[in-house]
């Protein structure tokens, strides 16, 4: 591959992302940082996300001394370590790109150039939390970021999957980690949601109380019923909805001590 070629593929791939950054990558292993990020105290700044494995590609809309819009792009971002914390780590070469007029008549990609500008580090502290350092020609910044929220998805439908995860505190019967196969029905409007959750072996647990974007997720939480005896409240969050299904981390916090931590998911029923 040429140097002519290396760049504009490189490009390319900084400017898909800004397109792409909201859809779902295939991250099986950890939290899926693909979405729009920003500071909340900084509005006009942000960075796009796209998160596939160990690897993310960061796009960045920021400006520079002359307050002029500058290109930045990292697009090799690789998970290095998690933090004692929990925190997941990435790091990657930060580079500035610069190219022809986009209004030109022949895109000519030999005047497409690029340099290494500095580092960048995406600590992911926690779903919807992030801090992030880069360093441009000798500049540090340090921003304290969250994902950016617009709109609810909607989760509402019929689903047939599982509850996994482990009971403390309940009874020597129930305690330890479960399998539990079940069918999910979520209804909801604008603000609030009920899910009810039968397990195949019998029994229901009913969630309800608000509902709230983060990002391209959405977290719930509120008072939960089950029929097993259990009741109390519940938090639920990195709650993804789509045409295939449901995902879901979930903690229930039982008013006898009983606790459950786990996931919740599964294929959404019907064509």
């Amino acid at each position: 591959m040429t140097k002519t070629m290396k760049h504009a593929a490189r490009i390319v791939l900084a400017a898909a992302t800004i397109f792409f950054s909201q859809i779902a990558a295939a991250n099986t292993f950890r939290t899926d940082a693909t979405d729009l990020w920003w500071d909340r105290f900084a509005g006009g700044w942000g960075v796009n996300v796209s998160h596939q494995n160990d690897v993310m590609v960061l796009t960045f809309f920021v400006y520079g001394e002359n307050n002029a819009p500058v290109w930045y792009s990292a697009s090799d971002v690789r998970f290095v370590n998690a933090d004692p914390d929990g925190s997941e780590v990435y790091v990657g070469a930060l580079y500035q790109s610069n190219g022809p007029w986009q209004g030109a008549i022949f895109f000519d990609t030999k005047d497409v150039t690029y340099r290494q500008v500095g580092w960048v580090t995406f600590r992911l502290s926690a779903a919807q939390t992030a801090t992030l350092t880069y360093s441009v020609d000798g500049l540090s910044v340090t921003k304290f970021l969250a994902r950016y929220s617009f709109r609810s998805n909607n989760l509402e439908g019929d689903y047939v999957g599982a509850a996994i995860g482990t009971y403390s505190g309940c009874s020597p019967a129930l305690d330890g980690y479960k399998e539990q196969p079940a069918t999910i029905r979520i209804t909801q409007d604008t603000n609030t949601a009920v899910m009810r959750a039968t397990a195949n072996e019998g029994g229901t647990c009913t969630y309800s109380g608000p509902l709230g974007p983060n990002g391209r997720f959405s977290t719930m939480s509120g008072n939960v019923a089950c029929t097993s005896g259990i009741n109390g409240n519940f938090i639920a969050f990195e709650i993804d909805a789509n045409r295939q299904g449901l995902t879901a981390r979930a903690s229930i916090f039982g008013n006898d001590g009983c606790q459950w931590t786990g996931r919740i998911g599964g294929v959404r029923k019907g064509q």
